[in-house]
């Protein structure tokens, strides 16, 4: 029974993307989910798969999908079988799939200031970091403003305030 990744990982999340990776870079999700549900069952770690580690993988395949564009019909497909080959349900697999920001975080304000400026056309129009936080200013073409404040580490949203 294999209780940990082999050197130099530090987690089975890690040691899968790398298989799961083209020599090119490319990530293949049919080939992670043959890894998980081959030999994680057979060497008895799938059981080790942690949370952070079904998050890594979802965040690497989430970078993937949103660069070369895939079908959503793919990537449903994809994520139900990972789901399984996990010994988790879709709903809980999907959920976290579609929570992961991937991006720059411009491109993730440019995502979420619509919503609050209640408007289909944002722009970036001023940002700002420290250690921990940005703070992107984005301007609607009505001239309201947002300055949103994200966790550089998670990329998430921490708070708003309207200018």
């Amino acid at each position: 029974m294999i209780t940990r990744p082999p050197s130099p990982y530090t987690t089975f999340g890690d040691w899968i993307i790398s298989r799961s990776s083209s020599v090119f870079g490319d990530f293949r999700m049919p080939i992670c989910i043959s890894i998980i549900s081959g030999e994680a069952v057979r060497d008895g770690w799938i059981n080790r798969l942690t949370d952070g580690d079904i998050e890594k993988i979802l965040t690497r395949y989430k970078e993937h999908v949103s660069f070369w564009n895939i079908p959503v019909e793919t990537i449903r497909s994809e994520i139900d079988s990972f789901a399984r080959a996990s010994n988790r349900g879709y709903q809980e697999i999907a959920l976290k799939f579609d929570a992961i920001r991937v991006g720059s975080i411009e491109q993730i304000a440019l995502y979420d200031a619509p919503a609050l400026l209640q408007t289909n056309v944002a722009t970036v129009v001023g940002k700002r970091k420290d250690d921990n936080f940005a703070y992107i200013t984005v301007s609607s073409s009505d001239g309201r403003m947002v300055e949103i404040q994200y966790d550089l580490k998670t990329k998430k949203m921490v708070s708003y305030n309207f200018r």
